[in-house]
């Protein structure tokens, strides 16, 4: 069975800002395809990232994406992933949380 794939609306905004960082149209729309593609697969299988280091909860986890990481929620439940943020391999997102850049993580509710 395949996963439901949501995006933040904080995922959305650093989406956003990563397609549009990549200089022309077609550079942004090859690596656009490229990291949804990766996002996409995450539907087969959400349990093939590892566990998000920051927080050490086995439903937030973690996909490599070229020099960033996908960090994202699984709700097996639910049968649904729900991508959180696209940081770079440095980035902590619990600073991010803490900073008020990103979204405390409660539990997953489905819209």
């Amino acid at each position: 069975m395949d996963y439901e794939i949501f995006f933040s609306a904080y995922a959305l905004k650093l989406l956003e800002a990563y397609v549009s960082s990549r200089g022309n149209a077609q550079e942004a729309a090859k690596h656009g395809k490229q990291l949804l593609d990766k996002i996409t697969a995450l539907s087969r299988n959400p349990q093939r990232g590892r566990m998000a280091p920051e927080f050490r909860r086995p439903d937030l986890r973690e996909v490599p994406y070229n020099n960033q990481r996908i960090v994202y929620r699984v709700n097996d439940a639910e049968a649904c992933v729900e991508i959180l943020g696209i940081l770079l391999d440095r980035e902590c997102f619990r600073a991010r949380i803490a900073a008020h850049e990103a979204p405390a993580l409660g539990p997953h509710r489905r819209s």
